[in-house]
């Protein structure tokens, strides 16, 4: 299935979002931002780049589309992030390297995404400092987008991100032990 392209300039560059059904990345070697967008794409020219990401995204929410391993791609000038919709929305989510929790990243636009050092280069986002994502080492292989949660990498190294049942049990078992 052929989906549209989205294109958008951020601080004078062209970036591309095109919904893809599966993939394989390289992020080895790199240092990687599991983040929101919402947080991270901005201009400094008074477009609003989160507009295209948005127009892409249309068709992984279309009903026929949701048993599909659909995401995000972004590229710019060969360099690629992935971004990918959350199963409950907005919310705070567990990330883990290798079955580690390494953080959790709060989410305010039902979406994340997984941005490597070379990529947050070419939108001025630094990885150092204080974040509103989770900092992860980068790996290599495929991504896999089930109900939610999103897997990347191998049998041996790999990232994982569950946004899906779990994370919605979990978060609703942490309300119920602070509430009165």
């Amino acid at each position: 299935m052929k989906f549209e392209t989205e294109t958008e300039i951020i601080n004078g560059r062209t970036f591309k979002f095109t919904p893809v059904e599966g993939g394989e990345y390289n992020f080895e070697g790199q240092k990687c931002l599991v983040v929101d967008p919402c947080y991270i794409l901005q201009s400094d020219d008074g477009q609003d780049p989160y507009d295209g990401l948005c127009r892409a995204s249309r068709p992984t929410y279309e009903p026929e589309n949701r048993d599909k391993n659909l995401f995000i791609e972004m590229e710019c000038e060969g360099e690629y992030a992935f971004i990918f919709g959350t199963r409950y929305g907005d919310g705070c989510y567990p990330v883990s390297q290798n079955q580690e929790l390494i953080g959790k990243a709060g989410v305010d636009a039902g979406i994340l995404g997984v941005f490597p050092e070379t990529m947050l280069k070419k939108i001025d986002v630094s990885i150092d400092g204080e974040q509103l994502g989770v900092v992860v080492d980068g790996v290599d292989g495929t991504v896999d987008h089930d109900n939610g949660n999103v897997t990347l990498g191998g049998l041996r190294n790999y990232i994982e991100v569950v946004t899906g049942d779990e994370a919605h049990d979990a978060e609703e078992e942490e309300e119920e032990e602070y509430s009165y």
